[in-house]
């Protein structure tokens, strides 16, 4: 994977690669990721774990950079829109 970082290139990873860490890792290596998150990672505060959401309703956390919804995206702008 070496030879493709800093290229513009984009990863997709599947929720048991996904991880803030390697967002932050890939990230400063230029290559920008998304995927979706397994929300039973001990990176992922206790709070947001234990919530019971409703369908259509959705929980976030932003670390740095990194902002996790329903997945992992260094790709998409952090705002929100009520």
């Amino acid at each position: 994977m070496k030879p493709l970082l800093g290229k513009g290139y984009y990863v997709t990873m599947d929720k048991y690669c996904t991880s803030p860490e390697l967002a932050d890792l890939l990230t400063s290596k230029g290559t920008d990721t998304y995927g979706a998150l397994q929300i039973t990672r001990k990176e992922v505060p206790n709070d947001l774990r234990q919530r019971k959401l409703k369908k259509g309703k959705f929980a976030a956390f932003q670390r740095g950079k990194v902002m996790v919804v329903s997945l992992l995206s260094r790709v998409h702008n952090p705002g929100f829109v009520d």
